[in-house]
């Protein structure tokens, strides 16, 4: 098809709407080429406050964390697991001093091999295991290639709650 087809063809119908709009009633046409498109836009504009909830997120009052220790220990029958692949040196430090603190709460493991970690903390079905967390520590200032801490922190899926509650400080489990 040539260009000057094209043409031909886009004048015919530009021709044709003009006469259907001018031998239309001029009220109507108000309507149809202003008043639809209005309206049309300002219900796109506003229907996200007509069908969604207020949010609440915003900036809030600040709220201490809570210490590792309070929450393992909320969480009983769940063990935590260190990982430290056998690096050694300030790494096993600093296993030994994170064990001391959660000892008291709940069974504290220190593998040496990450594959041992899917044994440890075997998952059900539904992605649930029996341990709080693991840390598996990858390297740190004196080892490994980057000469800075580099560890992995894995939860356990029945803490991804994605709803949060900064008053209620409890655990998961006794929501």
């Amino acid at each position: 098809m040539s260009a000057a087809a094209v043409l031909r063809q886009t004048w015919a119908l530009v021709r044709k709407n003009l006469i259907i709009n001018a031998r239309r009633h001029s009220v109507t046409t108000i309507i149809r080429a202003f008043l639809l498109p209005v309206i049309f836009v300002g219900f796109l504009s506003y229907s996200r406050i007509l069908f969604l909830p207020p949010s609440r997120y915003g900036i809030g009052s600040p709220e201490p964390v809570r210490e590792l220790a309070d929450a393992f220990a909320s969480e009983r029958g769940k063990k935590f697991v260190f990982v430290n692949n056998g690096l050694g040196g300030e790494v096993d430090t600093l296993i030994d001093s994170l064990r001391r603190e959660l000892i008291p709460s709940g069974p504290v493991l220190v593998l040496e091999d990450e594959d041992r970690l899917r044994t440890e903390c075997k998952q059900s079905l539904r992605g649930v295991s029996l341990c709080f967390a693991a840390v598996v520590f990858e390297g740190s200032p004196n080892t490994g290639d980057t000469g800075r801490w580099q560890y992995t922190v894995r939860g356990d899926i029945e803490f991804s709650d994605p709803s949060v509650d900064v008053k209620d400080h409890g655990s998961s489990a006794q929501k």
